[in-house]
């Protein structure tokens, strides 16, 4: 699940980001209406916290704004005033449901389940989906009655698409849920996963970086072509089973990415030219025309970046980061 947080209080937004993640939720913050995007409908969020009285103007006219416009995203408003009518005015205005400031963490995270609950058309705890049940507090999913075996990230698939049941679920906006810009996105791979995990880095950055970023077409596709060689590269010299980080976050006027596996790593004798045409950074017995890395730099450079070697996964593999201005900044 992610939220959007629309909240201008330092204190509390960072208060809320931090119990929404040990709740497995992800969000994004934003402090101003300047900063909302106008329009919710092509957003990858599941839910909006929004502050009532923001510093440059009214939530309940973001609210108004989003409902006439058929979005449906549930809102849950955060407000200071007590006053009966401002809850009725919020609630007949298109409101799931209010929390009075102060409140307790734990009765806003009980509000913000039973609310997503009411929106995948669930009335208990127990989700049922056929033979499929899920209980998303404790993350447990049995199918016909026996417990399901699911990692964290497989359980929190899982829980999305039952989110959407009976829905086409496009793979970037799954993706952009399940990881937002800043997350890491963790993949253990195998050798017929390849393609896949290729393509939903490659989405899920592009659609990150289009929203956040307003990168134009010709620095999309330098990119594309850094990330996808970073990860070809990542997988072709990995190991079976092995793991892939892939990470981009934006720091002081910079943007960072970093592909990092935990796989054999670079021969030191080769470290210093492994970014030159023709030369093989990883084993010799691997198929491949030692022009991928060659490429990456190329792509930095159009990008006004560069790359440089980085440490890889818990000490193993190898890792590469690459650091271009912002848009902003260029």
């Amino acid at each position: 699940m992610h939220l959007l947080i629309i909240e201008d209080d330092l204190d509390l937004g960072h208060a809320l980001q931090q119990s929404l993640k040990a709740e497995g939720i992800t969000s994004s913050w934003l402090r101003r209406c300047a900063d909302v995007p106008f329009s919710l409908n092509e957003e990858p969020i599941d839910g909006v916290l929004l502050d009532v009285a923001l510093p440059d103007g009214s939530g309940m006219a973001l609210l108004q704004r989003w409902r006439r416009e058929g979005c449906h995203v549930p809102v849950i408003m955060i407000t200071a005033r007590s006053a009966l009518q401002d809850r009725l005015d919020g609630l007949d205005g298109g409101a799931d449901d209010f929390v009075i400031k102060p409140f307790a963490m734990p009765e806003l995270l009980s509000r913000i389940r039973a609310v997503m609950r009411r929106t995948a058309q669930q009335a208990s705890e127990v989700w049922s989906l056929g033979r499929l049940e899920i209980e998303p507090r404790r993350r447990v999913a049995r199918l016909g009655g026996r417990p399901l075996d699911l990692s964290q990230r497989e359980f929190d698939l899982l829980l999305e698409l039952a989110r959407e049941a009976g829905s086409v679920v496009p793979k970037a906006l799954i993706a952009q849920r399940l990881a937002p810009l800043g997350d890491p996105l963790d993949y253990r791979f195998d050798r017929q996963a390849d393609v896949q995990a290729i393509l939903l880095a490659m989405q899920w950055h592009a659609n990150a970086l289009r929203h956040q970023q307003g990168l134009d077409g010709d620095l999309m596709v330098a990119l594309q072509s850094v990330l996808g060689n970073l990860i070809d590269n990542a997988i072709k010299y990995g190991r079976d089973g092995g793991r892939i980080v892939v990470t981009l976050i934006a720091q002081a006027g910079e943007l960072v990415l970093t592909v990092s596996d935990d796989g054999p790593g670079i021969p030191p004798e080769r470290r210093e030219q492994v970014f030159d045409r023709f030369v093989r950074g990883g084993q010799d017995d691997i198929k491949g025309t030692g022009l991928g890395l060659a490429i990456v730099q190329q792509g930095t450079r159009r990008l006004r970046g560069g790359v440089r070697l980085v440490a890889g996964i818990d000490g193993q593999g190898v890792g590469f980061e690459v650091r271009w201005p912002a848009q902003g900044s260029m």
